[in-house]
C-alpha cells in the first residue's frame, strides 16, 4: 500500500462527478476487464483545474490529484450567457 499523492488525468466530469481511469488496475469483472473509472464529486463546475481526493482504489491508499483540463470529456453541462444568470425578484 502506497501512502502519497497520485496524480491522474480526468476521464470527464458532468455536474455532479468527476471520473478517472483506474491507474492501478483495478478491473471490473462485470465489464469484461475493462478498467475501472473512479469517481468523485465535481461540485457542479465545469472548469480546468486540479481537484484533491482521497482515493477510493482499494489497490492505492492515500490522495488523488485529479487534473481536470481541455482534454476532459464534459457531459451534461448547460452553458449559459451571462444575462440567463441574472435572477429577479419583481
Amino acid at each position: 500500500m502506497e501512502n502519497k499523492i497520485g496524480k491522474v488525468i480526468a476521464y470527464s466530469i458532468d455536474p455532479i462527478h468527476v471520473k478517472y481511469l483506474c491507474p492501478h488496475g483495478c478491473i471490473n469483472p462485470k465489464w469484461k476487464r475493462k478498467t475501472v473509472l473512479h469517481q468523485h464529486g465535481s461540485c457542479g463546475h465545469a472548469h480546468n483545474r486540479i481537484e484533491s481526493r482521497c482515493s477510493h482504489c482499494p489497490f492505492y491508499k492515500g490522495e488523488i490529484e485529479m487534473h481536470i483540463t481541455d482534454d476532459t470529456i464534459r457531459e451534461n453541462f448547460v452553458l449559459r450567457k451571462k444575462q440567463d444568470c441574472v435572477v429577479s425578484f419583481d
